[in-house]
């Protein structure tokens, strides 16, 4: 399993996120706006699949007998992408997709049982994370809540 949080709690943050959550207690509940961030993930999961992991650092290349391997059975797929049945969880819904949004917590990711060897890597196995998230997708982030808060 692999999944991304975001939760609303000033304690123990950074100054600039402390300037910006400090309005917390005027709000109290941060649904309607994780709900947009879900979306700008899964876009965001889509751009990472897409581009090989290119939109932060590409993906380390598959070894060869992997890459020959992979190529037979499922032709013409890109890095990190075979079924598609990781992809599909990330990018979107689907059975494998792990949502919840409480007032307070986002909460988003797959179920995906081999997502997590992905995800950290194993003896074996370079890591290729495919919940990767760059300064440009927790900036947006963190605008979203800084406009949402603003709007009470």
């Amino acid at each position: 399993m692999s999944v991304f949080r975001l939760q609303i709690d000033i304690t123990g943050q950074e100054v600039s996120r402390q300037k910006l959550f400090k309005l917390e207690n005027r709000v109290k509940d941060f649904t309607p706006v994780f709900k947009e961030i879900e979306s700008g993930f899964e876009v965001f999961s889509e751009k990472v699949f897409a581009s090989g992991g290119a939109v932060i650092r590409a993906f380390a290349p598959l070894t060869e007998r992997y890459r020959i391997w992979k190529e037979k059975h499922y032709p013409g797929q890109p890095i990190l992408t075979a079924s598609g049945r990781l992809r599909a969880s990330l990018t979107g819904t689907s059975p494998d997709t792990i949502t919840k949004i409480e007032p307070l917590v986002l909460t988003r990711g797959t179920s995906v049982p081999y997502s997590g060897y992905l995800q950290a890597g194993t003896s074996r196995m370079v890591k290729r994370p495919p919940i990767r998230l760059n300064k440009e997708f927790w900036d947006w982030c963190v605008m979203k809540l800084d406009t949402y808060i603003r709007s009470f």
